[in-house]
């Protein structure tokens, strides 16, 4: 029986030991020497498994990024989200469409100034030219040009140009200098003086924008 241990144990060692060491130093070299194989053993088991843990907090770190779109994504996409939000409010784009057909000034009473202010710089948008001069103020005194004469002046802003010269006049906030004269005060993004938009109410108790209404 003890050989028969003797050669399992010898296998497992994997080389004979010399027959004059004694049972006790035989016995504490196998042990050291599984302790040894078991260590290796244990370590080339756990390379393995760190790698597997380090791909799945990898494909992890992967998903929520794609997910959230990322710090810069997040930034890029508020801005274009803002950039993208309509100008007119439901109700005054119907009052656009309609006085757009027409251009009868009836369909903007009850406006504030600011409401006008803003059909102006959706009609610059738009590129309406018959809207624009629709909306200028008729009131005698006031009148610089003609809506023929508009039509010879070349364009020569770009539709950045516009975005950025009325950018947050929404927010302003209007300011009445007499019965029939005043101006939006707004600050566009970056700027550190307010910018005017000047209006000037008609005879017929409407706001209109003034010709040239920043100056």
């Amino acid at each position: 029986m003890a050989k028969r241990g003797f050669k399992w144990e010898e296998k497992l060692v994997g080389s004979p030991f010399p027959l004059d060491v004694s049972r006790s130093d035989w016995m504490g070299q196998v042990r050291a020497r599984v302790a040894g194989k078991h260590e290796v053993g244990a370590w080339r088991r756990l390379v393995p498994w760190a790698g597997s843990v380090a791909l799945v907090v990898g494909l992890v770190m992967v998903g929520w990024l794609a997910w959230s779109g990322g710090p810069q994504s997040k930034v890029s996409d508020n801005s274009k989200a803002q950039q993208s939000q309509p100008l007119l409010t439901t109700e005054e784009q119907e009052i656009y469409s309609v006085f757009k057909r027409d251009l009868n000034e009836e369909h903007l009473r009850g406006l504030d100034p600011i409401s006008i202010a803003k059909l102006y710089v959706q009609a610059r948008i738009y590129g309406d030219d018959d809207v624009v001069y629709g909306l200028y103020t008729d009131r005698e005194g006031h009148v610089q040009w003609s809506k023929e004469e508009q039509a010879q002046v070349p364009k020569t802003e770009t539709l950045g140009q516009i975005r950025a010269i009325y950018r947050n006049i929404e927010n302003g906030t209007f300011v009445q200098m007499s019965d029939y004269e005043g101006y939006i005060e707004y600050k566009r993004p970056g700027e550190a003086h307010s910018s005017g938009f000047q209006m000037i109410k008609d005879e017929d108790g409407i706001w209109n924008v003034a010709f040239m209404p920043i100056q």
